[in-house]
């Protein structure tokens, strides 16, 4: 065994040359040395792995991205096929939108280097042939989520990733909605005609104005979540050898905010009903052989610049006076592009990353500042509210 208290030989003569004993130290700091010189390799080659794709390579993925006419769908789609992804399912409500963004990618995923690379592989020739699929659907509606499985399954005989990216937001705060905010009041322009509830005190038809934003939203963030993860889970663990399941949150779901709490409590539960998705998910795949363990992935980010908010569930940010600090100055904000959010998310699926993933990494200790009641004044300022 080597002794790292004796000096080797020929540093002995090394040091002998200068007339010079070995400094008792040395050697030691030469072993720590040569221990540790592995380290930034093996450091950079953690980061830079993706396991996920020796079982399921990027041509022969199954992606099925659900609300891919814009944003970080629209990103996500050009992404996989710029790098040679074939099975390729586009979803949306806006025919018109995902026939551009189906062009695109067709376009993106014939320069890909994936694509000169793939064509080694068996049956490539065939695979090549196929183009990104276009389904106009609507995620809220039973029938419709039944038809997109459906296609799914005829079509590729399965899925290996699903991203769910579709949704509805909430910009004012509830007493704004009902139209008796002492902070903000309804602007002329949204105010309803003949509306009376200018008061103190909502009215009849402002809590119907806060039941029907209610619904809206929860519908489509929650009740909308749970139709697709029910269709599509079992299509997952049964057709796929490493199936994974993203879903595009938002960090409001986990910091509470001013003029975000309808918003925010569509996304916390949306959350929770994943988070209690994967555990049930992880015991049916232990049960029984035959299901694959799905990795379940709950994109966080913070505000992403997109047209997102102008479908608000209370109005578009023009009309219902909604303010957010970082609108004004995107260029030196934390305000994150749609292609950031999209590269990552893809990188977390292909490093088989399960759980949370906050966007940006900064708020990883958002748990820690709200309990230090840091983000409350954060919020307020961001929100001006």
């Amino acid at each position: 065994m080597l002794d790292a208290t004796v000096a080797p030989d020929w540093l002995v003569a090394l040091f002998a040359l200068g007339g010079r004993d070995v400094p008792s130290w040395l050697p030691q700091a030469l072993a720590c040395v040569l221990l540790l010189a592995p380290l930034p390799f093996l450091l950079l080659f953690a980061l830079r792995a993706r396991p996920r794709q020796t079982r399921v390579p990027p041509y022969r993925e199954r992606v099925l991205l659900l609300g891919a006419s814009s944003g970080v769908g629209r990103a996500l789609a050009r992404q996989y096929a710029a790098r040679g992804c074939t099975d390729l399912v586009l979803v949306g409500r806006r025919e018109a939108e995902l026939e551009k963004v189906r062009q695109e990618c067709e376009e993106l995923r014939s320069r890909g280097e994936e694509w000169e690379m793939s064509g080694e592989a068996p049956g490539w020739e065939a695979r090549a042939r196929r183009r990104a699929r276009v389904i106009v659907a609507d995620c809220t509606k039973p029938e419709d989520v039944l038809r997109i499985r459906d296609e799914c399954l005829e079509a590729l005989e399965g899925i290996d990733t699903v991203h769910l990216l579709f949704g509805l937001a909430a910009l004012r705060p509830i007493l704004a909605i009902a139209g008796v905010d002492p902070l903000r009041r309804v602007p002329a322009a949204f105010a309803r005609k003949g509306s009376k509830h200018r008061g103190e005190h909502a009215s009849l038809s402002g809590l119907q104005a806060v039941a029907k934003a209610s619904h809206t939203i929860l519908d489509a963030n929650i009740a909308a979540t749970a139709m697709c993860a029910t269709a599509l889970l079992p299509l997952l663990q049964l057709s796929s050898a490493e199936p994974a399941f993203s879903t595009l949150g938002s960090l409001a779901g986990l910091v509470p905010a001013p003029t975000r709490a309808l918003y925010g409590a569509s996304k916390a539960g949306q959350h929770m009903l994943l988070q209690g998705l994967a555990l049930e998910a992880a015991a049916q795949a232990k049960a029984d052989s035959r299901r694959a363990h799905v990795r379940f992935l709950h994109v966080l980010p913070g505000t992403i610049a997109t047209g997102f908010r102008a479908g608000a569930v209370d109005g578009a940010p023009e009309e219902s006076g909604a303010r957010d600090s970082s609108w004004d100055r995107e260029s030196k904000s934390d305000v994150l592009t749609a292609e950031h959010v999209a590269q990552q998310t893809i990188l977390a699926v292909d490093r088989q990353t399960q759980g949370e993933l906050l966007m940006p990494p900064k708020y990883r200790f958002a748990r820690l500042g709200m309990a230090l009641l840091v983000l409350a004044k954060v919020a307020h300022r961001k929100y001006e509210y």
